[in-house]
């Protein structure tokens, strides 16, 4: 209501408070992906592309409102978008996935194999958004350690 648009209007549109949720997500994640793929495209190596990719999804997630929601409902708010980056995160993890093999895969020669590359990036998408959904000390420097020691060939 708050922007003019009232709560019926967008049940009307979206459906259920969980299809809103939804869509939401799908939105945010959309954005977040954006500004991945433009990290991909940097650093010397696929380990500095994706300590700068998690980078820039730690300042993101920061500043986001839907992320602090989404936070908000970790120490006891109502939120239904929680779950979609907690127990129901694969889709989002499998776009970042996606898109990150391929940035990487597009840019480096030296890789592991294809399967095991994909358990490296997914190993690194995990602690990247479990740190966005509970924040700790780890910075884009930790993520750089990791993903070198998954990512030695």
């Amino acid at each position: 209501q708050a922007v003019g648009v009232s709560r019926q209007s967008v049940y009307n549109e979206f459906g259920s408070k969980d299809q809103v949720a939804t869509a939401l997500v799908t939105r945010e994640v959309s954005l977040f992906l954006n500004a991945v793929a433009e990290q991909m495209a940097t650093g010397d190596s696929p380990a500095e592309a994706l300590a700068r990719a998690a980078d820039t999804v730690f300042t993101l997630a920061e500043d986001n409102p839907l992320v602090h929601s989404m936070l908000g409902a970790a120490v006891g708010a109502d939120s239904p978008v929680l779950p979609l980056l907690t127990s129901q995160s694969q889709p989002v993890i499998d776009a970042a996935v996606t898109l990150i093999t391929g940035g990487l895969t597009s840019r480096f020669d030296e890789l592991p194999p294809a399967p095991e590359l994909r358990i490296a990036v997914e190993t690194v998408v995990r602690v990247v958004l479990s740190h966005i959904v509970q924040p700790g000390k780890s910075d884009s420097a930790d993520i750089a350690f990791i993903a070198q020691r998954l990512l030695a060939v």
